[in-house]
């Protein structure tokens, strides 16, 4: 955000500051909003919202869109984690510590190397656009195939 659109250290530093301290919570909503309105609602709003998240960088570099984009991002992330997790509870047997724990090792293997093509990405074009429109990709199809699954 400093080198990029040109935010000072401390915007973006504080920026950062509201992403974290909206993972904070996040689980705890999301664990909580999903047994209220069911994990595919729950599922699907969570991967709306992170997807605007997403996309709202990609359209405006204001400080405050930023801000707003980590907010909702922040309350969302770790949400996606959560409601994945009780997921696998509800609808596997007793291999469920298994099944998470697959879910667990690709879910580590996408941070893992997404950060690495993330630097391949501003080498390449000069920004990290090209990395929000891959994760705004792979959010949306995530929305997609929840709202194509009926079964929950």
């Amino acid at each position: 955000m400093i080198g990029e659109i040109r935010l000072t250290a401390k915007t973006a530093g504080d920026i950062w500051a509201i992403f974290g301290w909206m993972c904070t919570g996040s689980g705890l909503i999301w664990g909580y909003l999903s047994d209220r309105l069911g994990r595919r609602k729950a599922l699907l709003w969570n991967n709306g919202i992170i997807s605007l998240s997403v996309l709202l960088p990609l359209l405006l570099y204001e400080p405050f869109i930023m801000g707003f984009s980590a907010f909702l991002f922040g309350g969302t992330f770790l949400g996606t984690v959560t409601v994945v997790a009780a997921s696998v509870g509800d609808q596997i047997g007793e291999r469920r510590a298994s099944v998470y724990g697959l879910v667990t090792l690709i879910h580590g293997i996408g941070q893992f190397f997404g950060d690495d093509l993330r630097w391949v990405s501003k080498r390449f074009d000069g920004s990290f656009q090209l990395t929000f429109i891959v994760s705004l990709t792979g959010f949306l199809l995530c929305l997609i195939l929840t709202a194509i699954n009926k079964k929950g």
